[in-house]
């Protein structure tokens, strides 16, 4: 994985009653209760981080499509079967580990948000901040379990992202006014806690809908979005980021978003009249779907 900031948790319960003995010292007895791990990654977004994100996050598309160096990811949620990928992680503050510094391995992690940023005016490119929580035991190792190979990619630049918006046809109508989209999605996991003998819950369970929400600040040229905003017809949008050239093609990560505004704002940034505005999803009946991901990279396999 490729990150600039790696943000581990882990916690255990204290049980610890406050008793009353006549006495002002409250606490007699403790005991640990329920274990959870997670860990947030963040940083600048590369084409192949993208494909194993869309793998943990959207759909499980564990090999790319196409017979040369370019391979395709389609990552279309399904409406019915929740086959994400849930992934174990091994991490260590030291590069060789022991008993005394140890690592820890954080099984059955899943993708509970995800946030993709393509802002033109930031030095640190398209971004992305990923949260990964395990409902099982965090577990300390003495070395680690395999020898991964680093991800050899590129950089990717908002430079070389187009949006369009559109009422019918997706990726008709460039809006070139755009400075920035920021993309979340949120998995509604829940994790069912039960009398089974361990520190762990017994499963986890999708409990809620695909939920995202998408942030457009946009230059007030026109009203063509605060219309829309106003009679709530829907709206596709299409980001679109090209690469170096890869194979016969490019690298490429392509995001379609089918929705409605929500809400909409005036700001002024520079001088500048800006609004900000926030779609939320509507089912789309011709992408039987209400968003989807595409992602052209190197990587033929994501394990």
């Amino acid at each position: 994985m490729e990150f600039t900031e790696f943000s581990p948790t882990h916690d255990v319960m204290t049980i610890r009653p406050r008793e009353l003995r006549g006495s002002l010292f409250g606490h007699f007895r403790a005991a640990a209760g329920r274990e959870t791990a997670g860990l947030n990654i963040s940083g600048n977004l590369s084409y192949n981080q993208l494909a194993w994100l869309g793998n943990v996050f959207v759909k499980a598309v564990p090999t790319g499509a196409g017979a040369g160096a370019d391979k395709t990811y389609a990552f279309t949620p399904s409406s019915a079967t929740d086959d994400v990928k849930s992934v174990t992680l091994e991490y260590g503050f030291d590069s060789t580990l022991s008993a005394g510094v140890p690592g820890f391995r954080q099984v059955y992690s899943l993708g509970r948000e995800l946030t993709v940023t393509w802002d033109k005016s930031s030095q640190d490119g398209v971004t992305y901040s990923a949260d990964l929580d395990s409902p099982k035991a965090l577990s300390q190792i003495t070395a680690f379990g395999g020898t991964p190979t680093q991800l050899a990619s590129t950089a990717m630049s908002p430079n070389n992202t187009a949006i369009t918006i559109d009422a019918t046809t997706i990726g008709t109508t460039a809006d070139n006014y755009a400075p920035s989209l920021t993309w979340t999605l949120s998995n509604g996991f829940t994790d069912l806690d039960t009398l089974n003998n361990t520190v762990s819950a017994q499963d986890t369970f999708r409990t809620g809908e695909w939920a995202w929400t998408a942030e457009l600040t946009r230059f007030y040229v026109n009203d063509n979005e605060r219309d829309r905003f106003i009679d709530k017809a829907v709206r596709k949008l299409r980001v679109v980021n090209t690469g170096p050239t890869l194979g016969a093609t490019t690298y490429k990560a392509t995001l379609d978003l089918f929705g409605v505004i929500e809400g909409a704002s005036w700001d002024k940034t520079d001088g500048l009249i800006m609004e900000t505005l926030s779609y939320v999803p509507v089912y789309d009946t011709t992408a039987a779907t209400n968003f989807s991901l595409t992602v052209v990279t190197s990587e033929a396999t994501i394990s």
